[in-house]
């Protein structure tokens, strides 16, 4: 779902609405009334890991210049090793033998940093500039562009031609969700998907 999403709208979206699900799934998991209820909501908490992370692999191969990407790629999969850390620093500071714990307490505790990176994702993280400059919003590109200069501190120009670049039609990113999804959902695939 993630790839479509950010080929339709954006890679900015599924990374925003991946932060908010992680939290929201996250901390309705803290009121859980039974196993089936905690394994569901943990199940849509999986999921919108997934939400985000193939929009933002995009993100990073279209704003990063090709001797960094890799780096940067390898930066943000240390976010997960990061995270499993900081769950085991609240586990252990909450009972270090994990005899007595508090796991509706650690579950909302574990939801915070979700609900901090979206707030600094939604203040601060631009709308990919090649997916502008594709659909054509040459002006939203220049700014985001203008942003990246400013904030890297070069001094680079960021005109470009709207020519060299492949306009994607006004309502075709929207077609090829279901594109996808019919061959994903399809006859053929129907074993492996469902």
């Amino acid at each position: 779902v993630s790839g479509p999403l950010g080929d339709s709208y954006g890679r900015r979206l599924p990374i925003l609405l991946s932060f908010f699900f992680v939290f929201a799934f996250s901390y309705a998991s803290s009121w859980a009334w039974g196993f089936r209820s905690l394994g569901c909501l943990r199940f849509f908490v999986g999921m919108s890991f997934g939400l985000g992370q193939p929009a933002y692999q995009s993100l990073i191969s279209e704003t990063t210049p090709a001797r960094g990407r890799i780096l940067m790629s390898g930066l943000g999969n240390c976010m997960l090793p990061l995270g499993e850390m900081f769950s085991v620093m609240l586990l252990w500071m909450d009972d270090p033998y994990l005899q007595h714990l508090h796991w509706r307490h650690l579950l909302r505790l574990g939801a915070l940093p979700a609900a901090v990176f979206f707030v600094l994702a939604l203040l601060f993280l631009n709308q990919s500039p090649f997916y502008l400059a594709c659909y054509g919003k040459y002006d939203e590109t220049r700014r985001v562009l203008e942003s990246m200069r400013y904030d890297n501190g070069a001094d680079v120009p960021v005109d470009f031609n709207g020519d060299s670049v492949a306009l994607v039609r006004q309502g075709e990113g929207e077609m090829a969700i279901m594109r996808q999804l019919r061959v994903v959902f399809g006859r053929e695939f129907r074993g492996t998907t469902c």
